[in-house]
């Protein structure tokens, strides 16, 4: 008997959840990859940039399947994309600037899968506790 591929919710605009762990594989054998590597040379160096490249190779393969980052420093505090952490005092920006992002925040279509934290600017002119 056949394995059948199950299909997709007609009300999902993205990729089935299949078709993403598919493409995800390559970035399991890429890591298993770096942590041989890193067993085997003992070079930190090496290491830890085998593990940005397959960070990077992991990031690539969701936002082809939709998965964005929510754009973060010097952009306008937004309560739908993101939560302040903090504020900082910041007279060279507008207040309310978002001027560090401390955990990055994603979204898929339309969809806020995480907000992005956010340190936030402060004028001397501004409210204290605002985005608190």
């Amino acid at each position: 008997m056949p394995l059948e591929t199950p299909s997709c919710d007609a009300n999902f605009n993205g990729p089935c959840a299949h078709e993403v762990v598919r493409d995800l594989l390559p970035v399991i054998d890429n890591l298993d990859r770096a942590i041989l590597t890193g067993r085997h040379s003992g070079d930190f160096d090496e290491f830890m940039s085998s593990i940005e490249v397959v960070r990077n190779q992991l990031f690539d393969t969701l936002t082809q399947h939709g998965l964005q980052e929510i754009p973060g420093t010097w952009c306008p505090f937004d309560t739908c994309h993101h939560v302040a952490v903090g504020q900082e005092d910041d007279d060279g920006h507008p207040h309310g600037s978002v001027v560090d992002v401390v955990e990055q925040g994603y979204r898929f279509g339309e969809r806020v899968l995480r907000p992005s934290k956010v340190i936030v600017s402060r004028n001397d002119s501004s409210n204290p506790g605002e985005f608190e």
